[in-house]
């Protein structure tokens, strides 16, 4: 199935005409062949295109998304989430189902990475939505992908191992570049339930498959981390660190921040020491010009317990303050909790919650969130599938609940209530 793909994608009859459709799968094919972010992402960004090149074909393959999902790999966050916008603008105007579904699937990952937990969850559960109503599509395990991930971050494993048996992914994955994510997002999930060698097996083949089918960037996806991370707690030591050192040998040539930030982060945890200090405050650095905002608060995370460890006490709490903050922002209930349990380890005070956030019910929490994250009402009601005035009375009651009278005031207000 994956030669296939390949071959889809290298028949130029197939693509729109116009230089931007060319370009995107151009790139795509030099990012599977081991090409620098640079360079890759610089392809797409230089091409002459319209907005939405190649959507009218109403394929979840078309170069709109090509480029789009080859520029979030490069790191080019925003950038692709401001072109998959506007392919889901044309795509909805025009009837087009699959590109639709196509872009709301890769908005929920770039969502996810930029640390906005309650939109990727809410972006990816509408594709799934629009799955089991019928609709053909390649688009379903990305979003069972990123619901998982999401889920782990909110600290809700066991719905994530249902959410996985619910989609029929229990057992075995499908040999298939769209179901590669999933495969990832089980190992790691496995590896958290405590089922090592069924996580680690997961993420072998993974290696396996992206080695069979001659893909060399290390980003599609990072499973590397994950492994050697649970090989360093098997007692494995000497293969955790020939994996992490390799996927960061693999990190600076591909040049990406997140990449090369995550692939920091595990080296330095599996080394530990002032080595893996030194390491630490490495990913720190690199992932603070990212904008995957999410992986910088897990560095921040580790540093500062890092830090708390060395006795770097006063220095540590810094540190892990602005994991909690990054954590809260998104909603990323585990990497919160983690955090405030590492300041109160470390000398410092929590952040006593406001009873307030707690009174808000999931809806009222999920539309509060979507507009703390920029959205407009319109953007939300669409997506939630209900009225504008659905939304609008969702936030007024969220405003009297957490006590403030502004839409800029509410970003603030759920951080510091906990909701």
């Amino acid at each position: 199935a994956s030669h296939r793909t390949r071959q889809l994608l290298r028949r130029r009859d197939a693509l729109s005409p116009a230089a931007g459709g060319l370009a995107a799968h151009e790139a795509f094919e030099a990012l599977l062949g081991g090409g620098t972010a640079q360079h890759v992402a610089g392809i797409v960004e230089r091409a002459p295109a319209g907005p939405v090149p190649s959507c009218e074909d109403d394929g979840e393959g078309t170069a709109s998304l090509v480029g789009s999902l080859t520029l979030a790999v490069c790191d080019r966050l925003a950038e692709a989430e401001r072109r998959l916008a506007a392919t889901r603008r044309y795509a909805d105007e025009h009837g087009l189902a699959l590109a639709s579904r196509g872009a709301r699937a890769l908005s929920a990952v770039v969502a996810f990475e930029r640390g906005r937990i309650t939109e990727a969850r809410t972006l990816a559960e509408r594709v799934r939505a629009e799955a089991a109503g019928g609709l053909p599509g390649l688009s379903a395990p990305v979003a069972v992908a990123v619901l998982v991930q999401v889920l782990i971050e909110r600290d809700e494993a066991a719905q994530a191992e249902a959410l996985i048996a619910e989609a029929g992914l229990g057992d075995a994955v499908p040999d298939l570049v769209t179901h590669l994510p999933v495969l990832a997002a089980r190992g790691r999930l496995r590896l958290l339930r405590g089922r090592p060698a069924e996580g680690l097996r997961d993420l072998d083949e993974c290696h396996r498959r992206l080695t069979a089918w001659g893909w060399r960037c290390p980003a599609l996806p990072a499973f590397r981390s994950h492994a050697a991370l649970a090989l360093a707690r098997a007692g494995r030591r000497a293969e955790a660190e020939e994996t992490a050192r390799s996927e960061l040998d693999l990190a600076r040539r591909f040049g990406a921040p997140r990449t090369l930030g995550v692939a920091l982060r595990t080296l330095g945890l599996v080394r530990g020491g002032a080595e893996g200090l030194a390491l630490l405050r490495e990913s720190a650095e690199v992932l603070e010009g990212s904008p995957a905002r999410l992986e910088h608060g897990h560095t921040l995370l580790e540093l500062g317990a890092a830090q708390r460890r060395a006795g770097e006490r006063a220095t540590a709490r810094r540190a892990l303050r602005a994991a909690a903050d990054l954590a809260d922002a998104g909603g990323a209930v585990a990497l919160g909790r983690r955090a405030r349990a590492e300041i109160a380890v470390a000398g410092g005070r929590i952040r006593r919650s406001s009873p307030w956030g707690r009174d808000l019910t999931p809806s009222e929490r999920r539309v509060a969130q979507m507009a703390a994250d920029g959205m407009a009402n319109q953007e939300i009601a669409d997506e939630l599938y209900v009225t504008v005035k659905t939304v609008e009375w969702h936030l007024g009651q969220t405003y009297r609940k957490l006590g403030i009278s502004r839409r800029i005031k509410l970003r603030e207000a759920l951080s510091e209530s906990g909701a």
